[in-house]
């Protein structure tokens, strides 16, 4: 009798230490610069090319940054060189999760770095002058 209950418990045991290593929860996704842009696409005010758009602004940057302990990814897309004598850079910066297996687009901050002697020369959502 002592045997045989010694014998369920270890065998219970290895059934719940094979379960624990086997079970993995599905991983998230990593997001790309692709999946990043197409999510903010509504936020941008031109597409990302990293050469630049005619006439627009001279060259765009994606930058992805993992926030392990919120569980999300920070975008920051900034296009610098605008054609615009008062601000010289532009950048959007946002924060994405997965909810229900799609990105949702959460917190989104845009600021702008002043040409020289036009205002601030840091990333400020102050005006331009």
């Amino acid at each position: 009798m002592k045997k045989a209950l010694i014998w369920i418990v270890v065998i219970l045991v290895v059934v719940a230490v094979w379960f624990f290593l086997a079970y993995k929860p599905a991983a998230e996704p990593d997001l790309t610069e692709e999946i990043a842009l197409e999510a903010l696409r509504p936020q941008l005010f031109a597409d990302c090319l990293p050469g630049g758009m005619a006439d627009t602004y001279r060259s765009c940057r994606v930058e992805l940054f993992e926030e392990s302990e919120r569980r999300g990814w920070i975008v920051r897309i900034t296009y610098d060189g605008l054609y615009d004598d008062s601000v010289q850079a532009s950048r959007l910066e946002a924060y994405l999760t997965i909810q229900e297996g799609e990105w949702a687009v959460g917190d989104v901050i845009e600021t702008t770095k002043c040409s020289a002697g036009r205002g601030h020369q840091d990333f400020s959502a102050e005006l331009c002058a």
